[in-house]
């Protein structure tokens, strides 16, 4: 469906689309780039505030760049999706152990 609806539309819905796909994604990522925003303004030199840029590049959008590399290559998907097939009950239950662990951990630490 979303494939279909992206070949036929377009590039002004494209690009309106993309920006409330970027909208919509502020609440996870904007508080990491205000905080590199914030380290930036704080340095005294450009050199060193460049260099957080390139931190925060590596750290940031490098993983969703190779995310999407994996995303987009065909075999890799149908291996990943063979071995959740068949590995489906202790994905759950570690996802569900991760969860339970991070609850607990906030509540010690709250």
């Amino acid at each position: 469906m979303a494939q279909s609806a992206a070949r036929t539309a377009t590039a002004p819905t494209l690009i309106g689309s993309g920006f409330l796909i970027g909208l919509c994604t502020v609440p996870c990522s904007g508080a990491v780039y205000l905080g590199v925003l914030s380290l930036l303004a704080l340095q005294p030199t450009a050199l060193l505030g460049f260099g957080y840029l390139v931190l925060y590049n590596l750290m940031f959008v490098l993983p969703l760049v190779v995310i999407l590399a994996a995303a987009s290559a065909r075999p890799t998907l149908n291996r990943l999706a063979h071995w959740n097939l068949h590995h489906k009950e202790w994905m759950r239950l570690a996802l569900g152990g991760g969860v339970v662990v991070m609850g607990l951990l906030i509540l010690a630490t709250a």
